[in-house]
């Protein structure tokens, strides 16, 4: 049988109807993004708090509903290459944080993800990376996936490294946004070390 593009033979295909992506931690359940998650998440987008650490520029309502709006036929195309998440706290049924997932040629995949600062210090972005790694690992078949952060986020890159991620380098000056150029700190796991860390 001959792979695709991104190497998966037809039986391991991602996309498929019987693929749920939603994904569940000991507190929380990420479900896809759609266009009434947006005043939740602006909510927390606005502040500095949120994208003082992330090369981008403040975002408006409308910004976050055309985001969602673009990448909403995603969720049925036959081939997916992205995954948006947000992540509710189960005993509230609020919006906590999001979470993200492209993938790369051979067998790899990126991702990012996010905690409103209300949160922070709750340990919900480690569960959100944990359901991620699991959700590429198991579900994808993956190979390897990575994560960058801006070198600033001092919190973030704690939290890769207590999950085992191996810090690749830095990308100088990789994004652009707010006027100045940002630079990349990239952290991977491959499939053997997620298998050894036996979460």
């Amino acid at each position: 049988m001959q792979p695709n593009v991104l190497g998966y033979n037809e039986s391991t295909r991602i996309g498929k109807p019987q693929m749920n992506p939603d994904l569940e931690t000991p507190r929380l359940i990420l479900r896809e993004e759609c266009l009434e998650d947006a005043e939740r998440l602006f909510s927390y987008r606005q502040r500095p708090a949120y994208w003082q650490h992330i090369p981008c520029h403040p975002p408006t309502r409308d910004d976050i509903v055309a985001q969602i709006a673009h990448f909403l036929p995603q969720q049925s195309a036959h081939d997916r290459t992205m995954f948006f998440w947000v992540a509710i706290e189960k005993a509230t049924c609020l919006v906590t944080g999001e979470a993200s997932l492209w993938l790369l040629p051979d067998h790899g995949a990126e991702f990012a993800f996010a905690v409103d600062n209300r949160h922070w210090r709750k340990g919900y972005g480690s569960e959100i990376v944990r359901g991620i790694l699991r959700f590429g690992f198991h579900s994808l078949r993956l190979h390897r996936l990575c994560a960058q952060v801006v070198p600033s986020n001092i919190a973030s890159i704690a939290l890769l490294r207590s999950l085992g991620m191996v810090e690749e380098g830095v990308l100088r000056e990789r994004r652009r946004a707010r006027g100045r150029w940002f630079d990349l700190a990239q952290f991977s796991m491959l499939e053997q070390e997620y298998a050894r860390r036996g979460f």
